[in-house]
Formats: C-alpha cells, sequence, structure tokens
C-alpha cells in the first residue's frame, strides 16, 4: 500500500490565516449604514462577516470564524461594543469604530481609529484601507519569513 508522508508545510491556502481573503466583521445596528460599510468592504475585495446588529450575534462570529479586522458601532441593539472590541484587541484584531458617540468611544479607545457617523464615506473608507494595508504587510511579512 502506497502511503505518501504527510508534510506539516503542505497545508491547504485556504487554512493559513495570512493566505486567506481577509475577513472583516461589521457590528451596525443601523440596516442603511451596514449596507454602506458592506459596499465599501466589497469594493476593497474582502469578504464580509456580518452585518450583525447586536454584540451577541458579533461574538457568535467571532467564536465561529477568525476576523482579520471590524468596523464596530458603539452602540448595538443590545448594548455597546466594549466586549466585542476587548476581545478583538485580546486578539491581535485591528478595528475602527464607526460612531455618532466619537467623544466617549475616544476616551475609552485612544488608541483605535473613530469615525463619526453618518459621516464621510471617504474617511471611513481610509481609515478601513489603513487596516486593509497593515494586513497586507503583516501577511506579506509572514509569508516572507515562512519562505525563508
Amino acid at each position: 500500500m502506497n502511503n505518501p508522508q504527510h508534510n506539516p508545510n503542505d497545508i491547504p491556502e485556504d487554512r493559513e490565516p495570512h493566505l486567506r481573503t481577509p475577513e472583516v466583521l461589521v457590528a451596525e445596528d443601523n440596516a442603511l449604514l451596514a449596507l454602506d460599510v458592506v459596499d465599501i468592504l466589497d469594493t476593497l475585495g474582502v469578504d464580509v462577516l456580518g452585518p450583525v446588529a447586536s454584540r451577541i450575534k458579533a461574538l457568535a462570529i467571532l467564536d465561529k470564524s477568525h476576523a482579520s479586522a471590524a468596523v464596530l458601532d458603539w452602540n448595538l441593539a443590545d448594548g455597546t461594543a466594549d466586549v466585542i472590541a476587548q476581545r478583538l484587541e485580546a486578539e491581535g484584531v485591528p478595528f475602527v469604530f464607526y460612531t455618532s458617540e466619537p467623544d466617549t468611544v475616544r476616551a475609552l479607545w485612544p488608541d483605535r481609529p473613530v469615525i463619526r457617523k453618518p459621516g464621510s464615506v471617504l474617511e471611513l473608507l481610509a481609515a478601513i484601507e489603513k487596516i486593509m494595508k497593515k494586513l497586507r504587510e503583516d501577511r506579506a511579512r509572514t509569508s516572507g519569513s515562512r519562505a525563508a
């Protein structure tokens, strides 16, 4: 019986986080604004996790998937996005807040990008592009270190 040896470096592309298409979680309880965010993400060629209107649903998605990044409204249908943000931060996942309460969020999360809503779609796009650029750089760095 021919039994080829399994090479641990032969991991399917979809199983390696740095080779997958980025997946961005969208937590926004306003359906129209959520669709705007999804449209922006579609133009950037990323997969969208959600959109979801509650933190319970957002956390359930994070239990099943590994988000590459996230766009969070501060006030969701079932409370604030603090629990989601804390989890993303603990997992090293970049995120941006898109909120009608930017001062509150900046006071709590001074190191995170905060975009006022409803605001400039271009400003939101720029913040998301910055996150995606960092993800691409991280993937390139990881791919380069694996090739060495």
